[in-house]
């Protein structure tokens, strides 16, 4: 994915941390006026049971308790490429995840299989909204990779910022 490909300097198309990465074309979400609408399977993250940093892969993760959709306490891991910690991310753990407004989002069941899932990690603005027809709206914070666990998961109807 990195290369002169016949583009124009600076040759790059896509984040050196996607090379090799697999995946999907979804084509059931709507991007308009800046705003992302579409369904994702939904688990509510309770609490980080453990953060650290992977030194040789260069990556932060995080151990995290998640709720899945039928109440239970589910363990998951989830790492943050580039390594880096965001304030977007420090603001999300340290500030949303109190208030119970933290979600990890997935557009395919939050299971680690051969590949490990790509997540969105969202703060939750407001829930059930009819005049706009979604289940929730929300901001999102970053993105990461799902690394261990798989939990069960409700798929609602969002509408991201």
């Amino acid at each position: 994915m990195h290369g002169p490909r016949g583009l124009p300097p600076p040759y790059s198309w896509a984040p050196k941390y996607l090379v090799q990465l697999q995946g999907e074309i979804n084509d059931s979400y709507d991007c308009a006026m800046g705003m992302l609408v579409g369904y994702w399977y939904t688990v509510a993250v309770k609490s980080v049971k453990h953060r650290g940093y992977n030194e040789p892969e260069k990556k932060v993760f995080f151990d995290l308790i998640v709720i899945d959709k039928n109440a239970g306490e589910v363990q998951v891991q989830i790492s943050m490429f580039p390594g880096l910690m965001t304030v977007k991310l420090e603001k999300w753990i340290d500030e949303t995840l109190p208030y119970g407004k933290t979600r990890i989002l997935c557009s395919n069941d939050l299971v680690q299989g051969i590949h490990c899932p790509v997540v969105l990690l969202a703060t939750l603005s407001s829930v059930e909204t009819p005049e706009l027809g979604v289940d929730a709206i929300g901001e999102i914070a970053e993105s990461a990779v799902l690394n261990g666990g798989s939990v069960e998961a409700t798929k609602l109807h969002w509408l991201l910022n």
